[in-house]
């Protein structure tokens, strides 16, 4: 082990370790994709290779620390795209930014003033949000029977782990709508991929696009869901721009799904539309991670990892909690987990993975405590 020089730590999220160094007139960082595992040997194995990482780490007292499978794609230089190389599979852990340090071997550094002072700076940023939001509801909600009330939340538990083989996170409440207030507009569980208008042509391939409330056009989403530029895709914008979700993801189709990205290598891409980060799109990982949170409970979770148009853009941000993440297949939508944290660069607040709980396993629980619970009605 060693300590990492300036150079490395600035270039760290350009993907693993970008060795040997640039160098020339001209010298760049290489340019990685971070990309899902599947149909490796460790895929097998991590049932019981992930947990004996978590003891370690646990044994080193280290708080609050992810860890997640993944592999790097290099790209190949300008002109030179086709000598572009997948890199082996990594086991990527992170830990909070000034948690550790090499001199102590990876043990906790994180002296109490320096933990009261981000502390303090987070409370400064969150009353300036609860600032806006005061001046928000006081001036567009202040009639509360006419504009706030449109129902009650009857179930909320607290969220907690799985104590289970499964070790989930489980993060979900049920909320009663009024239906004189709801029922008019109800079109069932639907995700909106923003209002697009067309300005020029009646065919999807010919026109271009005056877009409000999304940030890509038909082409760009067709685009970003094809796991091959160019090649075929499970992926079809849907009438009116809004995706059906009429079914749910299982264990087995997000261990072997069924597309394919340049390299032949399996991949799942996904979409969320959340709060704050609005309309993404991401891979999921292929192997779930573990992280450990602040009290040392470790959880299990669904890793998504970033992707994008031109370049990756985070897949969520603080407010998006609670998204729902999907994919498609035959051109519908299907559930594939349920955002509920993540991980960012320490200092940023786009995360660079988002951890989501499967749907598979939170519409059990759902089903569990409301035996006749429909997710997939279209009609009120």
């Amino acid at each position: 082990m060693y300590t990492p020089d300036e150079y490395e730590r600035k270039s760290y999220y350009y993907g693993s370790t970008p060795f040997p160094k640039p160098s020339g007139r001209h010298a760049s960082l290489p340019i990685k994709t971070l990309c899902g595992v599947f149909d490796t040997p460790l895929n097998k194995a991590w049932p019981v290779v992930g947990p004996k990482i978590c003891d370690i780490l646990k044994g080193f007292n280290l708080r609050q620390w992810s860890v997640d499978p993944a592999r790097f794609f290099t790209h190949g230089r300008e002109g030179e795209e086709a000598k572009g190389t997948l890199g082996p599979v990594i086991v990527w852990i992170s830990v909070m930014p000034g948690s550790t340090s090499p001199e102590t071997a990876h043990k906790v550094s994180s002296p109490s003033c320096r933990r009261r002072r981000a502390k303090l700076e987070e409370e400064k940023e969150a009353v300036e949000d609860l600032h806006a939001l005061h001046d928000e509801v006081t001036k567009l909600w202040s009639n509360i029977k006419l504009q706030r009330n449109i129902g009650y939340v009857q179930y909320a538990p607290a969220i907690s782990v799985a104590d289970d083989d499964t070790h989930f996170t489980s993060d979900w409440g049920v909320f009663v709508a009024a239906e004189a207030k709801v029922r008019p507009e109800f079109e069932g569980n639907v995700i909106d991929l923003g209002f697009v208008l067309s300005l020029l042509a009646s065919s999807i391939s010919d026109q271009r696009f005056l877009c409000s409330g999304s940030k890509y056009s038909p082409q760009d989403l067709v685009s970003m869901f094809s796991p091959v530029p160019g090649g075929p895709t499970t992926f079809k914008f849907p009438d009116q721009r809004k995706l059906c979700i009429v079914a749910c993801a299982t264990e087995d189709d997000l261990a072997h799904p069924a597309e394919f990205d340049a390299e032949g290598q399996r991949c799942l891409i996904v979409g969320k539309n959340g709060n704050t980060a609005g309309l993404t799109v991401g891979r999921y990982a292929g192997i779930v991670s573990f992280l450990e949170n602040e009290v040392g409970v470790v959880s299990r979770e669904l890793g998504i990892y970033n992707s994008g148009l031109n370049v990756a853009e985070p897949f969520s941000d603080k407010g998006d909690s609670g998204s729902l993440v999907w994919h498609t297949r035959d051109g519908q939508g299907r559930m594939v987990g349920q955002i509920h944290s993540g991980r960012n660069k320490g200092g940023s607040s786009g995360n660079h993975i988002t951890y989501a709980t499967p749907a598979w396993y939170l519409l059990k629980q759902v089903k569990a405590k409301y035996e006749h619970a429909d997710f997939y009605r279209t009609k009120w």
